[in-house]
């Protein structure tokens, strides 16, 4: 793991190097004029840009796009964990997936790039694979605006795969059924009712494992979405420029 390191540090620090000592940017004809001056007017503006109908939507639907994958993302690890599954192999299941994260979006970029990137979000989303947004954030952003408007966007995407995974973790335990086994009119339904059941010589056993009914829900609510929501999401790239540009007051 350390040589592991070591090698893409290298490699990121080099490639940082030669990027900053060899790309050049392009110099604007007419230079653009700030929007914001101050606090205040950043989040007087950001206020505007999400009532917009267009924004509005899409921070609705990408707020649900993840919660198909939650109970996957946020608790399968800590199953297998769980199950014996030691730690340091888990870790050594996300190296492979450093150079798919690297080529991935060097092979589609094609697609994303182009005036439909929701179309790549929208089949690759069986895929938990969700590059395309950020290329949707860059197309529709107000090119006057671009840093604080895709802040905006982005942060409502990051909390969009956030918010599930933590709505998962905490369903686990109220929805896994326990039965007392060897004491009789006893429970597992509570914290005090598992004391009890030990008390009075029983133990808790699991019959049926919240992971499972919730890995149940979530693949119908990933598929219910992805059918009832997603040809809505699809049409937010039809929109005009106008339907994301703000309206400013001079």
């Amino acid at each position: 793991m350390s040589d592991f390191l070591f090698f893409w540090g290298a490699v990121f620090l080099i490639t940082t190097t030669l990027v900053a000592l060899l790309k050049k940017e392009n110099k604007e004809l007419t230079p653009t004029k700030e929007e914001t001056k101050g606090i205040t007017d950043t989040y007087r503006l950001l206020f505007s840009i999400i009532k917009m109908p267009a924004v509005l939507t899409f921070c609705l639907l990408i707020l649900t796009a993840k919660v198909g994958f939650s109970a996957a993302d946020a608790v399968t690890g800590l199953k297998l964990v769980e199950e014996g599954v030691p730690k340091e192999h888990l870790a050594l299941l996300a190296v492979p997936m450093v150079p798919l994260q690297i080529i991935l979006p060097l092979i589609i970029s094609k697609y994303t790039a182009g005036p439909q990137p929701l179309n790549t979000f929208y089949k690759a989303m069986p895929f938990s694979m969700y590059v395309a947004i950020m290329a949707f954030n860059a197309k529709v952003s107000d090119p006057l605006i671009g840093g604080t408007y895709m802040t905006l966007l982005n942060t409502v995407s990051n909390l969009g795969g956030n918010w599930p995974s933590t709505v998962a973790l905490w369903l686990v335990d109220p929805l896994t059924v326990k039965e007392c086994a060897g004491a009789q009119e006893q429970t597992c339904g509570t914290t005090v009712a598992a004391e009890l059941c030990t008390k009075a010589g029983g133990s808790c056993v699991t019959t049926l494992d919240g992971y499972y009914v919730e890995s149940v829900i979530c693949v119908i609510l990933g598929f219910g979405w992805w059918f009832l929501l997603g040809p809505k999401f699809k049409k937010l790239q039809d929109e005009g420029q106008s339907s994301w540009k703000c309206k400013r007051t001079n």
